[in-house]
Order: structure tokens, then sequence, then C-alpha cells
């Protein structure tokens, strides 16, 4: 299965038996992402009863009450008392379901004034990264309009929503994402060894969550942490990196599906199931699997569009855990050349099997 990559951890072929997992695929024998699907995937019945569907995909511990708290403070919910009556819905695709699916963290979930789906990933090779197929997982069970992508420990701007609620059917909306150090004093004690704050590996992060710590928090009761993290900003006087860049430059090279990190975008459900969802074929590595995404959204007539009045700040998740495991064996820029060669607009094993300019 080629060679692997130098760690402390093993990779494809390796066997963790002393973990339990979701049965969609098992860790004793990490499947090749590139060509096997354990469970054909149905075609969605899309019926839209919602506006909007938010797609929140999550490996690590914690994050949950920065996200879903920012989400409770939107201006779209203005007069919206219960979650039945919510103009959106949250998909959150859990790597950690098998553990974090609790009856507290249900309880968590119900009191929030928008409805929840919190779903295990779909023929998961997690702890290999596989971002492919956490965003296909919630987009088979989506019910709104436009799908929103955000990322773990985000935390939108009150507007952020309204921002994207009346967008074009033709529009790929753009907020801007800006990538925020944490505060230290601000993480709770236990969640990493000190002085690093950083786990070891993937496995630290199964460990933890198989013992039910952090699974909601990873901050220290009572505090905010995007306001403390905020307030060093401005004392050491930071500039955080802000996403995306270049904008002008992109539109000159005619390189646009570079601006699309898909950590603050949106398009249309029905855009993103002609084109077949992502491609589940960059699973393993990960690398260039949003910019795949965005490359045939255009091809398919989709217009990317930067929304400057709408920012979400992503407290920097990569200071309190590793990525997921990647395999260094894998290209994806070479992938991603063979899509542009060939310009296929859906592709294979995306949110159904089989499917090639179809």
């Amino acid at each position: 299965m080629g060679p692997q990559p130098p760690g402390t951890f093993e990779v494809r072929g390796f066997r963790k038996s002393s973990i339990q997992h979701n049965g969609h695929a098992t860790l004793d024998f990490i499947i090749d992402a590139r060509e096997r699907v354990d469970v054909p995937y149905e075609k969605p019945v899309f019926k839209p009863t919602l506006p909007l569907s938010v797609i929140l995909p999550t490996w690590r511990l914690g994050g949950l009450d920065v996200t879903l708290g920012a989400l409770a403070k939107q201006n779209v919910l203005e007069g919206v008392h219960v979650h039945t009556d919510s103009p959106f819905e949250v998909l959150l695709v859990d790597a950690l379901h098998p553990w974090r699916d609790t009856a507290a963290i249900r309880s968590q979930l119900s009191q929030l004034p928008f409805p929840v789906k919190h779903l295990a990933v779909e023929n998961s090779i997690f702890p290999v990264s596989s971002h492919s197929r956490f965003r296909n997982t919630a987009m088979r069970k989506a019910e709104g309009e436009r799908l929103v992508f955000l990322t773990d420990y985000s935390c939108p701007a009150p507007n952020f929503l309204e921002q994207h609620l009346d967008l074009a059917e033709n529009i790929i909306g753009i907020s801007t994402w800006v990538r925020t150090a944490l505060h230290k004093e601000s993480i709770a004690e236990g969640v990493a060894p000190a002085p690093n704050f950083k786990l070891d590996n993937v496995w630290d992060v199964i460990e933890q969550a198989k013992k039910s710590e952090f699974l909601w928090s990873t901050f220290k009761p009572g505090c905010d942490p995007l306001a403390m993290a905020l307030e060093r900003e401005r004392s050491l006087s930071l500039t955080p990196p802000k996403f995306p860049r270049m904008v002008a430059e992109h539109h000159k090279m005619c390189t646009l599906e570079y601006l699309n990190h898909w950590k603050a975008e949106s398009v249309t459900t029905a855009r993103a199931l002609h084109v077949n969802g992502w491609d589940e074929t960059f699973d393993g590595n990960g690398g260039y699997a949003d910019t795949d995404f965005s490359l045939r959204l255009q091809w398919a007539g989709a217009v990317p569009h930067v929304i400057p009045s709408s920012e979400v700040r992503v407290l920097d998740p990569h200071e309190l855990s590793v990525a997921p495991i990647r395999d260094t064996t894998r290209i994806n820029a070479l992938r991603l050349h063979e899509v542009r060669k060939r310009r296929a607009i859906r592709c294979t094993y995306g949110i159904i099997s089989g499917v090639v300019n179809g």
C-alpha cells in the first residue's frame, strides 16, 4: 500500500482494534479512499423545507459551545423561540459521534433555537483526513435551499446567515474568515499537556472522547474565549490572516476557484447536487478537495461573490490539536490537474457513486 509517512502513529493498513467505531468502515483496515465505497450511496430526494442548511463538520474535542452559541445569536433568529420555527438547520457531522452522542450532548443540542442533526460520518476512514466524506454526509441529509459551510471553532458574526439568505441562485457566497489565535488563559485545564496546549496526535483526541472529556467545550467555564482572543490581538497589535486573499489577482488570472476554502461559504443545494458534491477520491490527504468542488461548481455556472460585510472569526483549533492523519503518498495536486484536463463537472465518488459527466 505504499510507504508510510514518518511519525509515531500508524496510517493505512494499521490495526487499532481497541477503538470502537461506527460500523461504516472499520479501523482494523483503512480503506483505499480513491476507489472503494463500502455502502453504495443512494441519490438523495431533495425537497427543501428550509431556506438554509448549515454544515458543520468536526473531528475535534469541544468547539460546539462557541460555534453553536454564535449561531444562536444570528439576526435571522429574531423572534424565533423554538427550534421548529428556525429558518435554518445545523448538520453537525461528527467523526467523534460514537462517543459524543450522549444524553448530555443531546440535551445541550435540544435547547438550541434551531434544529440540529448530529450525524456520524458515512463510510468513515477517520482518523485519516477525509473532509469530503464529512460534507457529503451532511449534504445527503440537508433540507435547506442553500448550503452554508462552516468549520469547527468558528464564530460567525450576527449578520452572517442574514447575508447568505437572499443571494441569487447562481451565486457562491464567500464571507471573510479570520484565523484568530487563542488566548491560552481561556483553555480549560486538562485539555492537553501544558505549556504547549496541543495534543500529540489524533489518538489522544479519541482517547479523551472515549472518556467523555471536553466533548462540548475545551474552554474554562464562564469565560468568553472569543473576547479574550480579540483583546490579546488588540493588546499585542496583531494582524491575523484573513481569507480569501488576493481577490483581484485571482480575477486577473481566472483562478477564482482558489478563493474558496469552504469555511464560511454558501451555495445552493441544487447546484451542489448537480455536480455530485465533494469528490471523495481526494480523501486520504485532503488537499485541493475544496478547489476541485469550487472549480466544478463554476463550470456548472455558479459565480463566486465575496461578501465584505460578513465576517467569521475562527478560534484557531490547530493550537489545541493536530490535524487528522494524512497519507503523504497521495498527490492531490496531480488529481486536480486530471480534473482540469478532462473538465469533468460531476465526480465519480460524491453524493452518489458511479456518476461521471452525467
